[in-house]
């Protein structure tokens, strides 16, 4: 996954989308849900308009299931990226640095949430983050230099086949 993006900023912003688009899904889920509720039953003191294709349960239930498929492929490439990232940023030596990364890019919390749980004023919590980010980008430029030179060695290692 690392080997995917060229800076850490972007790997970051990555997870960070990620956990947007899950929660996206989730909230579509909760839509489709609900219009399942809202089934209405036919209404016989009408005529009835032929030509018209109405959406019966189990096409309902269906699209449901589909969603739930979606949020669970969703989260789980969500816990995959948080697992390798959490990994990366454990590697960075200041403790505030560590959990303002993990707090913002992982779990998705405001500045003044980060602020209330490191006990850093929200100013300072801007400016630890960017530090952070240089702290994140030397240990994930270093990762990556070691992970070319690991796939480069495998590369070289293979035998030749004619």
């Amino acid at each position: 996954m690392i080997k995917d993006f060229k800076t850490g900023q972007e790997y970051l912003q990555a997870i960070y989308n990620q956990h947007r688009r899950y929660l996206s899904v989730q909230r579509e889920l909760a839509e489709c849900k609900a219009h399942i509720y809202q089934i209405k039953g036919q209404r016989y003191e009408k005529d009835k308009v032929s030509g018209g294709i109405q959406p019966d349960l189990s096409d309902r239930v269906i699209l449901v299931e589909k969603y739930k498929e979606m949020v669970e492929q969703e989260h789980e490439e969500l816990i995959i990226m948080r697992i390798e990232a959490r990994r990366l940023i454990d590697m960075i030596k200041n403790d505030d640095e560590k959990t303002i990364l993990r707090e913002w890019y992982l779990n998705h919390r405001s500045y003044r949430a980060i602020s209330r749980t490191i006990r850093i004023s929200r100013n300072n919590i801007t400016k630890t983050k960017e530090a952070a980010e240089v702290s994140f980008e030397i240990v994930f430029q270093k990762l990556k230099r070691k992970i070319h030179i690991d796939l480069s060695l495998i590369h070289i290692s293979e035998p030749t086949r004619h």
